[in-house]
């Protein structure tokens, strides 16, 4: 059985943007260098370089990069929302299951998490 516990992307004070964004009708709120973390089947990895975007059109993105994610597979990892049915993330436009990581044999990782306000991905 797959272990999976998903959900990065803890940009404090998100709400609070929110409602002025809301507010003021501008086209996108974004937060450069916020925390982000994940753990997924035995790799995880924690970072202050999250970048995070919601639009007024109901988009959202969530960017992480990570160092010293330990891989001893010798060769990249990759994890999905296809390999996990059900598993979401967050951006601050609100959850989707579009996410994908990515962990290099080096321990660098990436994460990217992306809410389509039309399509619903």
């Amino acid at each position: 059985m797959k272990k999976v516990s998903i959900l990065f992307a803890a940009a404090f004070a998100v709400v609070g943007l929110l409602a002025s964004w809301k507010a003021v009708n501008n086209s996108a709120v974004v937060i450069q260098d916020g925390g982000c973390w994940f753990s997924i089947n035995g790799y995880s990895g924690t970072t202050d370089n999250g970048n995070f975007v919601a639009t007024n059109s109901g988009n959202g993105i969530v960017s992480c990069q990570f160092s010293g994610v330990e891989n001893n597979t010798g060769k990249a990892v990759v994890f999905n929302s296809k390999d996990f049915p059900g598993a979401t993330c967050g951006t601050m436009a609100g959850p989707t299951d579009d996410w994908r990581i990515v962990i290099s044999p080096s321990g660098q990782a990436s994460f990217t998490c992306k809410l389509n306000g039309a399509g619903g991905h």
